[in-house]
């Protein structure tokens, strides 16, 4: 036994050396990618290699755990040892690689966030950033190929039998001592949270992440009856005197800007001059220069501004379809008569965005799914992926769709352009920023950095032209006079670097309207959860809007003071599973550093083991009590419960659908396994699971023509038409449902009716060939054959292999050779 254990250890010494190196090679890699980044103001050199020997002992922390593995193993499959240990390390160097690539596309380290978003939405983000491909993996490739052929190389020169005992315990000693050394440089002895990330290892900062996250998972509701936010509100609100009194309720207008952060638009803005409407409309309205947003992405946005709602474990919206009751903006305004409308040009699917708009009782909920074909995703269709409509599509929509619309409405924008890979849909906007970067006269280092990121430059130019046609749009309506415009990012743009713990929230707030009695700036630290509890009180205080006396705001009304002032109390989540960031008055702790905040948000670490140690407890309370509102559906008593539920499912689908263990499947996987189901015509089983799905995700729209068709091919048309009609009424120009409502009829031999079906979805998709295909496919089942002929061989120029169209011009030549 002690000749394996000495022989296992000198096997392992050279193997984990050459991981060592690969790992510390890492850093030179992550150097080229981030330096060509950023401006001559951060010297990365100095950071990025000042903390190799970080790094060494973080790695040398590494191998003493695989070193264990491996001894264990070898004891008993010595050869199984040596493969083992090695994969693991590959397994390291593909983390390693992986981190360093997203740090070098967000410049913020990969963190906990990773574990909130389902697969599918990791995926899209990924394919969304523009800098995934083949060639993005070549290093990594190269880094396996050389550590393998120093595997080989080890056996193969038996460089193992040269190391004496001693050399190898003495390495084993040094792997175990980096236990008791700091794996990674601490973070107040840096200025600049880019500082620190650029020094940290990005794989350490990762795994400790983790250990936090699993930590925080650890938190359990608890047993007791309390609503742990519900708290008095009176509506007084400072807005009111600012404002005009109106003789009818005022309209009110959302303008949720992704990624516009302050450092990119108002006075003294870090990046300015890219936003010159909304630059200009700051002077005219009521604006807030030290705002911030309460998460550090998009998923906080809509619960904060429209609900001031607390984050749960990962998030509001995260919650999907178990959210707990509560009230917004917009269901507390719909009994006074309010209409309310939604307009995005994403999917809706994504963070569960949909689900939380339905709780809310929209009546007009516009997303990608409802633009007809005459709307254009991205004119530049040829440079990659798109999330989606750009803005000036979205504002055109909600143009049309608006015109008929009485007052008084609540109108909820939320944009898409200023969002990744940064697809400017009008090439203008890449001139006028050249132009505008020049006109700047900005530093050398600073021009390179814009230089360097002139995409998203350009798509803040683009996107700021895109509102001021908007609000040309709405100066056109008889209403304009009496409506009240609030504009504000959802967060910072990521891409580019932070200064500080803050200004990855730091956003613009502009309230603009007609019926502002002057213009104002004010200094007080304000956030987007102060927004609807000043929205309300200055409804109750001008109109007499009565609303409930509890409620559980996180904060406000929004403060007015022009003096630099904060009377905030409540937590920030940066990322899903990111909850580490308390803020009380003028004091900050993030990431168990103490900081005071000073004007302009700057943040000077600050040493107070009092005040410290009371954010601290303040913090895990409020991590608690977010987790026992949420998910107890401990909120809100008042709020009305809200029927989430498309399906009532009986006993025997409840049945089948635990036996299946759907949970633990995706939306897109769970909708496989039901068109699986379907297509060996098993339809309870794929009933079950479509049902299952639409509760969870009712816009899934696939899921529903889905189970229509099961009731198509199963002869039952009418329950087929009614779940056809459903997804009309959720998504009125998708074509895919006509060509599904176009096919039934034709089932039961309604050819007439069938032509009728296609030629509306037609008239909203005019050139979708499978539209066209059942078109010609009515016709010539109505004897109308020349016609069909035309519209088969206009879709076989242009897509040769059109299953449906070539078997229908199939058919109608051999019904042409049977009659000759």
């Amino acid at each position: 036994m002690k000749s394996r254990l000495e022989q296992a250890l000198k096997q392992f010494i050279p193997a984990s050396l050459i991981f060592a190196g690969l790992f510390l090679l890492l850093r030179f890699y992550e150097w080229m990618l981030v330096q060509s980044r950023m401006g001559d103001e951060i010297n990365i050199l100095s950071l990025e290699f000042g903390s190799l020997g970080y790094d060494l002992i973080f790695i040398f922390a590494i191998i003493s755990v695989v070193m264990m593995l491996h001894v264990m193993v070898s004891a008993f499959l010595p050869k199984t040892a040596f493969v083992l240990s090695n994969f693991i390390f590959v397994l390291f160097l593909g983390l390693a690689f992986s981190a360093i690539q997203y740090f070098s596309h967000t410049l913020v380290p990969l963190s906990a966030d990773l574990f909130g978003y389902p697969p599918e939405d990791i995926i899209t983000t990924l394919v969304s950033s523009g800098g995934v491909g083949w060639l993005t993996f070549a290093p990594l490739i190269i880094l396996t190929l050389l550590m393998a052929a120093g595997f080989l190389e080890i056996r193969r020169r038996n460089f193992y039998k040269n190391n004496s005992l001693a050399v190898i315990l003495s390495g084993s000693c040094i792997f175990f001592g980096a236990w008791f050394l700091p794996h990674s440089p601490a973070p107040e002895n840096f200025d600049h949270d880019i500082d620190y990330f650029l020094a940290v290892n990005k794989t350490q900062y990762f795994l400790s992440q983790t250990v936090d996250y699993f930590n925080d998972r650890s938190i359990k509701p608890t047993e007791n009856k309390e609503y742990p936010f519900l708290h008095p509100v009176e509506y007084k609100d400072g807005l009111n005197q600012f404002f005009n009194t109106s003789g009818s309720d005022p309209n009110i207008v959302f303008i949720i800007v992704e990624g516009l952060g302050r450092d990119f638009t108002g006075p003294d803005a870090r990046y300015g001059g890219f936003t010159p409407f909304l630059d200009s409309l700051s002077q005219r309205s009521l604006y807030w220069e030290n705002f911030l947003s309460n998460a550090g992405r998009t998923f906080g946005a809509l619960p904060s501004i429209l609900g001031s709602l607390p984050y749960g474990r990962e998030g509001f919206m995260s919650l999907g379809a178990n959210m707990p009751s509560h009230q917004t903006l917009i269901s507390l305004l719909k009994p006074f008569g309010y209409q309310s409308h939604f307009f995005y040009g994403g999917n809706p699917n994504f963070d569960n965005q949909d689900i939380f708009l339905e709780y809310q009782g929209f009546d007009k909920m516009i997303d990608q799914t409802k633009f007809p074909d005459s709307f254009g995703k991205n004119n530049n269709v040829d440079e990659g992926y798109s999330w989606g409509y750009p803005d000036r599509e979205v504002f055109s929509m909600a143009a049309q769709e608006l015109q008929e619309v009485a007052s008084p409405h609540i109108d909820v924008y939320l944009t898409l352009s200023t969002h990744e890979p940064f697809i400017v849909p009008d090439k203008t906007f890449d001139t006028l920023f050249a132009e505008r970067l020049e006109q700047l006269h900005w530093s050398e280092p600073r021009q390179r950095v814009a230089g360097d990121n002139s995409s998203i430059f350009s798509c803040l130019l683009y996107t700021d032209d895109a509102i001021r046609k908007l609000m040309q749009y709405y100066e056109s309506r008889e209403d304009f006079k009496n409506t009240i415009f609030i504009i504000t990012g959802d967060h910072r743009l990521i891409p580019l670097p932070d200064e500080s713990k803050l200004n990855r929230f730091h956003v613009p707030m502009i309230i603009f309207s007609p019926l502002l009695k002057e213009p104002h700036t004010f200094s007080s630290l304000a956030v987007h959860s102060d927004i609807t509890p000043s929205i309300l009180g200055l409804l109750s205080m001008q109109y007499g809007y009565e609303f409930p006396a509890e409620m559980p705001f996180l904060s406000g009304p929004l403060s007015t003071s022009t003096e630099f002032s904060s009377t905030l109390d409540l937590a920030l989540i940066r990322n899903k599973n990111g909850t580490n960031d308390y803020l009380e008055g003028e004091y900050l702790l993030s990431d168990q550093r103490l900081y005071k905040i000073l004007p302009n948000l700057v943040l000077k670490s600050f040493s107070d083991e009092t005040i410290k140690n009371r954010l601290a407890g303040k913090l895990k309370q409020f991590k608690v009590n977010a987790v026992d509102a949420c998910e107890n559906n401990r909120l809100d008593k008042k709020a009305q419960v809200s029927q989430r539920k498309v399906f009532i499912a009986t006993k025997t689908e409840e049945a089948f659908v635990q036996s299946q263990e759907l949970s633990q499947f995706t939306p897109e996987q769970q909708f496989d396994m039901a068109r699986t189901f379907a297509f060996r015509k098993e339809y309870f089983e794929s009933r079950s699971v479509l049902k299952s799905l639409l509760n969870k995700s009712p816009n899934y729209h696939d899921a529903r023509i889905l189970l229509a068709r099961t009731y198509g091919w199963a002869k039952e048309y009418d329950s087929a038409i009614l779940y056809l009609n459903q997804t009309l009424e959720r998504t009125p120009a998708y074509a895919d449902a006509f060509c599904a409502w176009a096919d039934v009829e034709y089932w039961r031999g309604n050819q007439q009716e069938s032509l009728a079906i296609v030629t509306r979805g037609l008239a909203v998709n005019d050139l979708n060939e499978e539209l066209l295909s059942r078109k010609a496919r009515a016709l010539m089942l109505l004897n109308k054959k020349e016609d069909a002929r035309q519209i088969l061989n206009d879709i076989l120029n242009q897509t040769a292999k059109h299953e449906l169209a070539n078997e229908l011009l199939r058919q109608l030549n051999e019904k042409n050779s049977y009659a000759n």
